[in-house]
């Protein structure tokens, strides 16, 4: 154990060592979070084909057809081209208002 300590302790004292751990480390950081985002993104991709929520994917609401899908690129026209509706904090319909956080 002490061999692999003082082995560490020598790699680190060196500079250009630190450099190329502390690089190999940032890009094994970064490759993670590219993988967790780009699966994310493939998942919400997938729901939006299929014209169903994250809630109903997870619960499988609709077993049969779903009566919201309109095919694949209509579904994505439809979420990407939609119309912006008014926030429901500007129109005041929020439930508990002393429950707010803003």
């Amino acid at each position: 154990m002490t061999n692999v300590v003082s082995s560490v302790c020598r790699l680190v004292g060196n500079p250009g060592t630190l450099v190329v751990l502390l690089s190999i480390l940032s890009l094994v950081v970064s490759l993670m979070l590219v993988s967790f985002t780009g699966g994310m993104l493939l998942r919400t991709l997938n729901e939006v084909a299929r014209g169903v929520t994250a809630n109903e994917d997870i619960r499988d609401k609709w077993k049969g057809r779903n009566p919201y899908d309109l095919g694949c690129w209509r579904n994505y026209i439809k979420f990407l081209c939609k119309p912006i509706g008014p926030s429901i904090l500007e129109r005041g319909n929020y439930h508990n208002k002393s429950r707010l956080i803003i």
